[in-house]
C-alpha cells in the first residue's frame, strides 16, 4: 500500500535525517481518503532543484521503489562516493513518491478512485491527485531545472522495466534530448 511504501522506504530516512528532508501533506486524494505526501531533500547550499514524482498507476510500483533507493543512496552518501555526495551537497530534491495513492492502497489499477488515468489529466486538471501534484510543483517551479515522472514497463524485457518522461525546462530540442539519452 502506499503506507507501507511511505512507512517503510521513506519515513526511516527522513527520521535518520531530520535536518536533510522534510515532509508535508500536499493534500488528499480524489476520494478523500488518502493523504499525499511531498518529501524535500534539501542541503544547506543546493545549487539546483529536482522534481521527481512516481506512482502514477497502482499498477506501476518499480519507479516508486527505484526513487526511494535513489534518494536513500543520495541521502546516506559520504565524500568517498563523489557523485553521490556531489548531488547531496548541491540538489534540492522534491520527491512525490506516490501520485496515484488510492490505486496504489487498494486495486493496483492505472486509475484513480474516480476511474481516471491520472496521466492523461494533467492538461485539464479535472483530479484532485493531478491538482495537488500541480499546486506541489508551482511552489517550486522557478527553481526547478529538471522535473521527471517515473513509469515501470508492463513489458517484461529486463532492460526497459523502468522508463521516466522527462522536462527539461530550456527550449534547446538538442540539449533535451542528449540530456534524455544520457540519463537513460
Amino acid at each position: 500500500t502506499s503506507e507501507e511504501i511511505l512507512n517503510n522506504l521513506y519515513e526511516p530516512i527522513r527520521e535518520k535525517y531530520p535536518d536533510y528532508i522534510t515532509r508535508s501533506s500536499i493534500g488528499k486524494d480524489a476520494t478523500g481518503t488518502y493523504d499525499m505526501y511531498c518529501y524535500v531533500y534539501a542541503p544547506a547550499n543546493y545549487k539546483t532543484t529536482l522534481f521527481l514524482n512516481t506512482g502514477m498507476h497502482g499498477d506501476e510500483t518499480v519507479g516508486c521503489f527505484a526513487v526511494a533507493k535513489i534518494m536513500q543512496l543520495i541521502a546516506d552518501a559520504k565524500p568517498e562516493d563523489v557523485l553521490l555526495y556531489e548531488l547531496r551537497q548541491k540538489v534540492r530534491f522534491v520527491v512525490i513518491p506516490i501520485v496515484n495513492v488510492w490505486s496504489m492502497s487498494t486495486d493496483h489499477t492505472r486509475t484513480n478512485g474516480n476511474g481516471q488515468d491520472l496521466n492523461r489529466d494533467f492538461g485539464k486538471l479535472t483530479q484532485q491527485e493531478s491538482k495537488n501534484v500541480m499546486a506541489c510543483f508551482d511552489q517550486y517551479a522557478k527553481d526547478v531545472a529538471v522535473a521527471m515522472d517515473f513509469h515501470t514497463s508492463l513489458n517484461t524485457a529486463p532492460d526497459i522495466a523502468l522508463y521516466f518522461n522527462f522536462i527539461n525546462f530550456t527550449d534547446n530540442a538538442v540539449a533535451n534530448y542528449k540530456t534524455t539519452n544520457h540519463m537513460y
